[in-house]
């Protein structure tokens, strides 16, 4: 009994909730993460890409990796969503991952096209060792004027221990609502709008990153 009762009524599990940035499979979270710290830190365009190599978990080799033609070529949106290919190329190109990309015609694109055969998947036993509490990722840039640039993560960006800022929360939920997709009812952009406005003032003022949107409904009172 003393177990169940342990930290009662002072630690919420629920402000241990991660929340997934890009608009794909878990397992492409952390290359992508990676990949768009290189196009960032680098300044990288993508025809400057060469090759990339990215180290994807075991476990979800054959969900985003393989087979390496099919994944190479993704035809429909769910294809785009299980493809590490499609999601290196779309971070690459354009420094995320979100409904946007994910969307009929972004493979056919030329930057997109250019890059999609230039992706090779590699598994690595050291990610392996730390999954499942860990998602470690890590990925490899060459470029057209002979640089090899790599970044790694442990945590990927919205993980409670890499958690989303406020700002980047609203970015995460507010850009299908400004870009056409996915428009919500009266009553659920109500209540998005209520929920940024509360917390407006604070944000503006340089308040801490929020660690989960379960921490954000606990410091508001109110059940989200």
């Amino acid at each position: 009994m003393s177990l169940v009762l342990q930290d009662l009524g002072d630690e919420y599990l629920i402000t241990r909730t991660g929340i997934k940035p890009p608009a794909c499979c878990r397992y492409k979270q952390g290359p992508i993460d990676c990949l768009i710290d290189i196009r960032n830190t680098h300044g990288l365009e993508a025809d400057d890409v060469e090759e990339v190599t990215v180290g994807v978990l075991s476990g979800g080799f054959k969900l985003v990796a393989s087979p390496e033609e099919d994944k190479a070529n993704p035809k429909t949106v769910v294809d785009m969503q299980f493809s590490m290919p499609f999601g290196a190329a779309v971070a690459l190109a354009y420094g995320r991952a979100s409904l946007e990309e994910y969307a009929d015609g972004v493979p056919d694109r030329p930057e997109i096209s250019r890059i999609l055969p230039r992706v090779k998947c590699v598994t690595d036993p050291e990610l392996d060792a730390h999954f499942p509490r860990e998602f470690r990722a890590w990925a490899e840039v060459s470029t057209a004027d002979g640089r090899r640039l790599r970044s790694d993560i442990r945590y990927p960006k919205g993980d409670p221990e890499n958690a989303l800022s406020w700002a980047e929360m609203k970015e995460k939920f507010g850009r299908p609502y400004r870009n056409g997709h996915q428009p919500g009812t009266p009553a659920t952009n109500h209540r998005r709008h209520r929920i940024a406005g509360r917390n407006g003032g604070r944000a503006r003022a340089g308040s801490p990153p929020v660690h989960g949107i379960g921490h954000q409904a606990v410091k508001m009172g109110k059940r989200i």
